[in-house]
C-alpha cells in the first residue's frame, strides 16, 4: 500500500516540475591565483663580498598563501658547498670560511614548492 501511495504522488506532481531535467551550471576555469607557480622566494642582498672569516644576514622574501602568517617564515637555509663554504643558521646568519672563492648561499621554501633563492658569496 505505502508503494501505491508513493506512485500515486509521484503521478500527480505537474508535469513541469516531474519531468524537469536538473542543469548544472558550467565549472569556471579553476583559478590560478593558489597555485604552486605562484609562490617566490627571493633573497637581499642576492650577491656580496666579504673579506675571511666575516658575517653576513640574508633576509628573505616570499609571499604568503592569502590569510596565512608565518611567526617564522618557512624558509631552510644552506652553503651549497657545505662547510668549507661557510655556515648559515635559521635565521639565515652567514659566516664566512677562511678560504677566498665563490660560494653560494640557498635559500627554499618549506611550505611550497618553488625554485630555491641562490646568494652569490665572494670571499676575498
Amino acid at each position: 500500500m505505502k508503494v501505491t501511495a508513493v506512485l500515486l504522488l509521484a503521478l500527480t506532481l505537474p508535469p513541469t516540475t516531474a519531468c524537469r531535467r536538473a542543469t548544472t551550471p558550467p565549472m569556471p576555469e579553476p583559478s590560478r591565483m593558489h597555485t604552486e607557480s605562484q609562490f617566490w622566494i627571493t633573497v637581499d642582498p642576492s650577491d656580496i663580498q666579504l673579506a675571511p672569516n666575516a658575517k653576513a644576514t640574508f633576509r628573505c622574501n616570499l609571499n604568503y598563501p592569502p590569510g596565512v602568517a608565518y611567526l617564522r617564515p618557512p624558509v631552510k637555509w644552506s652553503v651549497r658547498e657545505g662547510a668549507a663554504g661557510g655556515t648559515v643558521d635559521l635565521q639565515g646568519h652567514y659566516t664566512a670560511p677562511a678560504t677566498p672563492g665563490v660560494y653560494h648561499v640557498v635559500a627554499e621554501r618549506t611550505d611550497k614548492h618553488t625554485d630555491p633563492a641562490t646568494v652569490i658569496v665572494t670571499v676575498k
